[in-house]
């Protein structure tokens, strides 16, 4: 048998040993036994970590290691492998090999690591400059913790279908990490235990489709303050329990969640604050069992959702949220729709957000959508005038409470007038409120102004008709009233003077009456169509008649006439709109 020299050391190889050096030497994988992972200790298939370590560091004269690497499978490696501080000068292929003891590699450099399929109770590569690829993948399994922190991989980083199990802290850590290529946490990917991404660098993707991540107690996938310059998916039967956190997250490419789960019972489900996406946010077929979503000052480009996708009972934070467009062609856009989505997302603990509606009211405009994006508007207004009168309330209640607790004297007087004043904004200023919002809607609704003045013509020209038919108006000429004509039509007809003297020589030269006219008249500010001034309302007929009613009811319709015109001209020019 061969001998090995190791600091001087002679090492005596057994059968599985032997085997590995003549395959490191020509160049070829070295299997053992069926080449499946061992279930425990074999004799047969037993290779010492420090035997591995030899020729993972290149061998020696006697014993020199192939450029191909040591590609071993299906070994059980006893003892603890050390790669700490470690130069490998070529590739490393464990598979699916059982190993005894964690792997220490911090500061390994190496042109690539392989642990497919291999089981290990831990695995430290912290800091470690893999120029090439990181394979964590095909049934690896990891019982305690699996640290990247701080490493540099040149290639991509794949952990599909391995598992990490370490529920007490992190299962996989990979804070910081430098990946030229891509990361793979799919295809039957499954943690228990964190899963952090923070601060990470990745040039490629972020693919996490059909991953399972499991940490009730805290984050399930921390990628805070990551930088993807691909795209990000969390989609095709992703499944996180506990927090997803995206937040500081910048992404050059898309966010993909499509057919996600999320839950969370103790805190958000998704944490996206201050997240950057440079393409679309895709929010389509996501469950939402337990948890919030938080989108606080969010910004992505294209939002293409669905409505089921977001969870109800104030679990949402839209607060900030801003993209450019809402495309796809089942993204809904009509205001009916989008003002449900809003109101799952516009409060929280209490405080009501007007910016989401703006944001809305923005990006309908720029889309074309201008009768929705007036109707969103109208519908923040209301909300905030809602939420700045229960707000008004509690302040009015809390100064009660103080006043009531009998204040110093030089105190209370000030505390009285505080409370008068809340008095008067709480009573009166939703008044002014509700007029705004039913006359021109805030603003945005300047024809309703117009609405409104064609009722209240159309209701008082039939009221004036029949104020005339029942003689109720007389002509407003003191000439007219004082002549004997006049006088001998209310003795002739004391009922319908005006109708009987319009008969009369006298009458038949003076201005007919338009009940029509007459409401225009008294309606319609600064114009004048003969009517106001030619006849009037009677009240000479007392208190009961029809003539007094309409005497006042006339200065009702003249200053809702102002009023009306006046927030009409408004509106239209702008000056009430808040946009």
């Amino acid at each position: 048998m061969a001998r090995i020299r190791e600091f001087s050391d002679i090492i005596e190889p057994t059968a599985a040993e032997e085997k590995l050096l003549e395959n490191c030497r020509a160049g070829v994988p070295t299997v053992l036994g069926d080449g499946e992972r061992p279930a425990g200790p074999s004799g047969a298939r037993t290779v010492r970590a420090e035997v591995l370590r030899y020729l993972i560091l290149g061998g020696c004269d006697d014993c020199r290691v192939d450029e191909s690497g040591v590609h071993l499978v299906g070994a059980y490696v006893s003892g603890a492998l050390d790669l700490r501080y470690a130069t490998a000068k070529h590739r490393i292929g464990l598979h699916r090999c059982r190993f005894e003891n964690a792997v220490q590699a911090q500061q390994l450099e190496a042109p690539l690591v392989s642990f497919q399929g291999s089981f290990l109770p831990g695995l430290d590569l912290q800091r470690a400059n893999i120029q090439g690829d990181v394979f964590l993948r095909s049934k690896f399994h990891a019982t305690g913790k699996v640290s990247l922190s701080g490493a540099v991989i040149g290639g991509q980083l794949e952990c599909s279908n391995g598992r990490f199990d370490n529920a007490s802290g992190h299962a996989l850590n990979a804070q910081a990490v430098r990946v030229t290529g891509a990361v793979f946490l799919r295809d039957g990917f499954h943690a228990t235990g964190e899963v952090s991404l923070s601060e990470a660098v990745i040039g490629g993707s972020l693919d996490c489709s059909s991953g399972r991540f499991d940490n009730a107690s805290g984050h399930a996938l921390n990628a805070q303050a990551v930088r993807v310059t691909g795209a990000v998916f969390l989609s095709d039967g992703f499944h996180a329990t506990g927090e997803v956190s995206l937040s500081g997250a910048v992404i050059g490419g898309q966010l993909t969640c499509r057919n996600g789960r999320f839950e969370n019972e103790k805190g958000d489900a998704l944490t996206a604050q201050t997240m950057r996406v440079k393409e679309g946010f895709i929010w389509q077929g996501v469950r939402v069992d337990t948890g919030a979503i938080d989108m606080n000052a969010a910004s992505v480009g294209d939002l293409v959702d669905d409505m089921s996708s977001w969870p109800l009972g104030g679990r949402v934070v839209l607060d900030g949220f801003t993209y450019e467009r809402i495309s796809g062609g089942v993204t809904p856009t009509d205001a009916k729709t989008r003002l449900d989505w809003l109101s799952r997302g516009d409060t929280w603990n209490g405080v009501f957000f007007p910016q989401p509606y703006e944001q809305l009211a923005k990006v309908l405009g720029e889309m074309g959508h201008h009768s929705d994006r007036r109707q969103v508007l109208l519908e923040k207004e209301t909300k905030l005038a809602a939420y700045q009168l229960q707000e008004n309330i509690k302040l009015r209640q809390d100064l009660r409470a103080k006043r009531d607790a009998k204040p110093a004297p030089a105190d209370h007087s000030d505390l009285c007038n505080q409370v008068g004043w809340l008095w008067f904004r709480i009573n009166l200023i939703p008044i002014w409120t509700w007029l705004l919002r039913v006359v021109v809607g805030f603003g945005y609704a300047p024809q309703r102004a117009a609405y409104w003045a064609i009722g209240v013509i159309t209701v008082a020209t039939l009221f004036y008709m029949a104020t005339y038919n029942f003689g109720g108006m007389v002509p407003s000429a003191a000439v007219v009233l004082v002549s004997d004509g006049w006088q001998a039509s209310m003795a002739a007809a004391p009922d319908m003077s005006a109708q009987h003297w319009l008969q009369t020589d006298a009458g038949l030269h003076y201005e007919r009456f338009s009940a029509l006219a007459f409401a225009a008249d008294v309606f319609i500010p600064l114009i004048d169509f003969g009517q106001e001034s030619t006849w009037s309302a009677t009240t000479a007929k007392g208190a009961a008649s029809i003539g007094f009613v309409a005497y006042w009811a006339t200065w009702f319709i003249k200053i809702s006439g102002w009023f009306i015109t006046a927030l009409g001209a408004a509106a239209i020019t702008g000056i009430i709109r808040r946009d």
